[in-house]
């Protein structure tokens, strides 16, 4: 016998053989509640992972819930971290939600659910956002130092602008010992 939600539930066995009248007898089953068990599969929860998002990039999150009380509705809350007010849903066996954040930081997500019964369970998951708005320019960590005075040197660098409108170049200023 398996029940699908936790309370109070009368058994009655029952014993007939068609002489004598049936001859039932009760008791009183008490079920526990089970608390859910909420799992966050998107973006990706791997401790360390922190998945990267630009400026007003859309996040979805998604969870999966599972309850053993198969008549609970679970309240799926989703805390995005950024002092927002926090996405508050019934659902079942499913929560999602998305957003956009306004600025830049490390933010960590936390995802809650509530069966009703007193079971809760929650999960995290940390993510960046950064302004891909704003140009990177990285040049190699050695210096310079067999350049000829009057030849072409080659310079080398890299440039990363994920918006495609960067400007670049080069300028040369002197250190010491120019004259």
């Amino acid at each position: 016998m398996a029940c699908t939600d936790d309370g109070d539930w009368t058994l009655t066995l029952t014993a007939d053989d068609d002489a004598s009248p049936a001859q039932p007898d009760s008791m009183i089953l008490t079920l526990i509640n089970a608390s859910p068990v909420l799992t966050i599969t998107s973006p990706d929860p791997t401790p360390g992972s922190d998945p990267t998002f630009a400026i007003d990039e859309a996040v979805a999150l998604s969870a999966s819930i599972v309850d053993p009380g198969t008549t609970d509705i679970q309240d799926c809350a989703i805390d995005w971290g950024d002092l927002t007010v926090p996405d508050v849903d019934a659902v079942i066996t499913y929560c999602s939600g998305s957003h956009a954040y306004a600025a830049e930081g490390h933010y960590t997500i936390t995802v809650s659910t509530d069966d009703g019964d007193g079971g809760t369970d929650s999960a995290f998951v940390a993510i960046d956002v950064i302004d891909d708005s704003k140009p990177d320019a990285e040049l190699p960590d050695v210096d310079i130092l067999d350049a000829v005075e009057g030849s072409g040197t080659p310079l080398d660098g890299t440039v990363t602008d994920r918006d495609g409108d960067a400007t670049i170049w080069w300028t040369a200023t002197p250190v010491a010992d120019v004259d």
